[in-house]
């Protein structure tokens, strides 16, 4: 890779033994997420790929993290990825649930009795990343550089460099006057990327989606 990339795709394989793509854009300024993992039935190009998305980082040099979403039904990525803990140990691997939930932009939804919310500033980055360690634990904090930049501004440049956007925004809930946060939201804001399909013939790429 040259220069500070935003995306790149990998493929391996062949027509005849079948062909594994891989694409891997940057979330944070030294992280990386890795998804559409797409193959024709070849579990050594799929392999490939990733294998060769953790050797970019390592002869890159600068970058502190990769991560990636997979679905615990899914028995490959699990197999894979969900024992990673167990093989690399937690000091340098994480693997976490999560679930989905969906709510109108627009909805209202009233504070509890007693709690009062506040926009992010630099003098919460302590708060921050206590209540962030305790919920999703150390790797998770690293991984999204909460304690460098915790807004996005060194990704958000290399995104304007090409005219998109990657911002982030956080609002801590405190309980009365306490000066412990009792919760944290964190939102993203940027392009999501490519929707691809292999198939025998073509890898067809449609245009980024919007912002959510």
């Amino acid at each position: 890779m040259v220069g500070n990339p935003l995306l790149y795709v990998l493929t391996a394989g062949d027509e005849e033994r079948g062909r594994a793509s891989l694409a891997v854009w940057r979330t944070t300024h030294k992280g990386w997420m890795s998804q559409h993992l797409v193959s024709e039935s070849n579990p050594y190009a799929s392999r490939a790929v990733m294998l060769d998305a953790a050797a970019a980082s390592i002869v890159n040099g600068v970058d502190e993290s990769a991560q990636n979403w997979f679905r615990p039904e899914n028995r490959f990525p699990t197999r894979v990825f969900g024992s990673m803990v167990e093989t690399i140990g937690e000091s340098l691997s994480s693997v976490q649930r999560h679930a989905y939930f969906s709510f109108p932009r627009k909805m209202y939804l009233p504070s509890g009795s007693g709690v009062r919310t506040v926009g992010y500033n630099s003098s919460h980055k302590e708060a921050l990343s206590a209540i962030a360690t305790a919920a999703r634990g150390r790797i998770y904090v690293a991984a999204e550089e909460l304690r460098e930049d915790v807004e996005f501004e060194a990704v958000d440049e290399l995104y304007r460099r090409v005219g998109l956007r990657r911002t982030r925004h956080v609002w801590l809930a405190y309980r009365g006057n306490r000066e412990e946060p009792v919760g944290a939201a964190i939102a993203y804001r940027g392009p999501l990327g490519l929707e691809f399909q292999l198939s025998r013939k073509s890898l067809r790429f449609a245009s980024p989606s919007e912002p959510s």
